[in-house]
């Protein structure tokens, strides 16, 4: 086990590596000047060298790189060239925003998901499994954009059940959390229903029905016990994703979090911003496939015998 988690953070720090690599390559081959949008358009180039020179982007692209590393090895992630605010500070004030989002969101659509891939596991093939599966698919085609407007004219403007947009309370976190989870409650829910149709042809399930067990405990304890495992890993990664900036639904419903964040470095060009946020969201992936890999250990000792 302490083998296989070294070797799980080894190529954490492998993968992290190599994003901070793609992510300064592609910033600096963008076919635009950070240091003019932060100067304005209308300054003289002679502001413009002078400007280059105290940020150090006059440099070559290997010094400018060389110096990120060497500051972030230290936990520093460099100086906002917009707000002169610190990267660190200004993704931690953020995150709890998108934590809480992330967080409801899951809430939301595994409360629905796991019913539907039970219940649908448990009549597979009738009409109400297809009419499920047909509602989906739909839900996971919808563009998350359109989803969170078409939300917004329904509960906010026409029925005036949830605020608009901003955050002033919790009530703010739901309508966007409740957009999440209608896009993603159909993809969970097939999911849990193939791995639900598996589990149920197991013998132990035959045995536990032989033995006169009611359906509701055969399904939810022994079934679903077995079925949840696989869900633990795509469920890690995208509580992870979630966590790392929602960008979409953040900046329809203007909350305040890493991906109302990272949208607006990216406008405004703001590559230590863009680098901070690209390397924490990459960090929180990299935790959660760490933590799944644990979880397995812990909820399927079987797989101890292979690690």
């Amino acid at each position: 086990m302490v083998t296989r988690l070294l070797a799980r953070l080894g190529w954490g720090f492998v993968v992290l590596w190599g994003t901070t690599v793609i992510t300064f390559l592609i910033i600096h081959t963008v076919p635009a000047d950070p240091v003019r949008v932060y100067a304005g358009p209308n300054v003289d180039a002679e502001t413009i060298r002078q400007i280059q020179e105290e940020m150090g982007f006059d440099q070559p692209l290997v010094v400018q790189y060389y110096r990120y590393m060497k500051n972030l090895s230290t936990g520093n992630l460099g100086t906002s060239i917009i707000t002169g605010e610190k990267v660190i500070d200004a993704i931690f004030a953020r995150f709890p925003v998108t934590f809480i989002l992330a967080i409801t969101a899951v809430f939301f659509w595994m409360l629905i998901a796991i019913p539907l891939g039970v219940f649908t596991a448990k009549v597979k093939g009738s009409r109400k499994d297809r009419l499920i599966l047909l509602i989906s698919l739909i839900t996971i085609s919808l563009p998350i954009f359109w989803l969170a407007r078409i939300n917004q004219y329904l509960f906010s403007y026409k029925w005036g059940i949830f605020p608009v947009a901003g955050l002033d309370n919790w009530n703010h976190i739901i309508l966007p959390a409740g957009t999440l989870a209608i896009a993603i409650t159909g993809y969970y829910a097939r999911l849990i229903h193939t791995n639900m149709v598996e589990v149920l042809n197991s013998d132990y399930i035959k045995v536990a029905r032989a033995k006169g067990l009611s359906e509701t405990i055969i399904l939810f304890k022994h079934g679903l016990r077995n079925a949840i495992i696989p869900v633990i890993t795509i469920l890690g990664i995208d509580i992870a994703a979630l966590m790392g900036g929602v960008v979409f639904t953040e900046n329809v419903f203007a909350l305040p979090g890493l991906g109302s964040l990272a949208l607006q470095s990216v406008f405004n060009l703001d590559v230590p911003m863009i680098m901070g946020v690209v390397i924490f969201s990459s960090g929180m992936v990299v935790t959660a496939n760490i933590l799944v890999d644990l979880a397995y250990l812990i909820l399927d000792p079987r797989i101890k015998e292979y690690t």
